[in-house]
């Protein structure tokens, strides 16, 4: 199986081909060695449409993603200014003394059997404990 850019005809390295019970990726070239008899694909690459396929087919043309952006604006930067004040003023902006965290993390990520994704964080920063349980589904 080949995945190509729909505007530009280019190769996309990377793509992930979900089947119902493996994950592959493409190779620099586009290709991906994907069984005969495969189903029930899901192709996708970050910046591209994701497609659902039935079956297999040869060649597998992505469209890009595009986002409507409100405004920009071009402004100049000194940047020889903004390092001579990072410089000026580093020890007072910056804290450089070494730190040690104490931080537990633990992350589960399942396919077939569900649950798919949970991150769980500990962390005590000081005198302020944190903790993050993330479950994605």
């Amino acid at each position: 199986m080949k995945i190509l850019d729909a505007e530009d005809g280019k190769p996309i390295a990377n793509t992930r081909i979900i089947l119902p019970n493996e994950v592959i990726y493409t190779n620099d070239d586009g290709i991906a060695l994907v069984p005969e008899q495969a189903k029930n694909l899901e192709v996708s690459k970050t910046g591209y449409q994701s497609e659902k396929l039935e079956t297999i087919v040869p060649v597998l043309k992505l469209k890009p993603l595009y986002r409507d952006i409100q405004e920009v604006k071009i402004v100049t930067i000194d940047i020889r200014k903004l390092l001579e004040d990072v410089n000026r003023s580093y020890t007072k902006t910056y804290y450089s003394k070494p730190s040690l965290y104490n931080i537990i993390y633990k992350e589960k990520n399942t396919y077939d059997n569900e649950l798919k994704l949970l991150m769980v964080a500990d962390a005590k920063f000081g005198r302020n404990p944190i903790s993050t349980i993330i479950s994605i589904n």
